[in-house]
Order: structure tokens, then sequence, then C-alpha cells
């Protein structure tokens, strides 16, 4: 993997971009995925917690009778399946945004 970036520094040096500018746009995008990641990660937490907290709602409610391990990680499944259809969906938009932007229409 080091190779592959050596490589590519040395590559882009050849046509006369100064290393510190790919080495400064090479950290931009380490700096770009580090915090998609870590929003995805807090997404991922705040989906948990509410998907923790809804079977005992709906007990509260009146809803269900019984709050078991059974049920909070049913709870937890849903919510985890509609929090990446909606990344899914998201992401597909996004692409469509850009394909739009693109190419006109």
């Amino acid at each position: 993997m080091i190779e592959r970036i050596t490589g590519l520094i040395t590559f882009l040096s050849n046509y006369g971009i100064p290393t510190e500018l790919v080495l400064i746009v090479i950290f931009l995008l380490f700096l770009w995925v580090v915090k998609k990641i870590t929003s995805v990660f807090i997404g991922v937490l705040k989906v948990l917690a509410v998907s923790v907290l809804f079977p005992f709602i709906l007990q509260k409610v009146g809803l269900i009778a019984t709050v078991d391990i059974n049920t909070i990680l049913f709870w937890i499944n849903i919510g985890m399946l509609i929090y990446i259809l909606y990344l899914m969906y998201r992401t597909a938009t996004g692409f469509g945004k850009l394909i739009k932007k693109l190419f006109g229409r």
C-alpha cells in the first residue's frame, strides 16, 4: 500500500505537481473519510439508542406486554435496517444530483 502511494506521489511529481500539494490533498481526503465514518458511527449509535428505548415506550403505552432481550434485538435489527436503507437512499440521491449537475437537465 505504501509503495502505491509513493508511486502515485512520484508519478504526479513527474508532471510538475509539487509533492507537498499532493500530500495536502491526500490529507484532506483522509479528513473527509474520517468525517464520513464518524458521522455514520454517530448515526448508528443514535439509532441503537432509540431502538433499545422503543420497546420500553411501547410497554408504557400498553402495546406490548413484556420486554425481553428478543424484543430489544428485534427492534435493534429493524432500526439498523431502516438506517441502512436511509443511507443507501441518501447515497443514491447524492449520485443522482451529481449526475444531473454534470449532464444537465
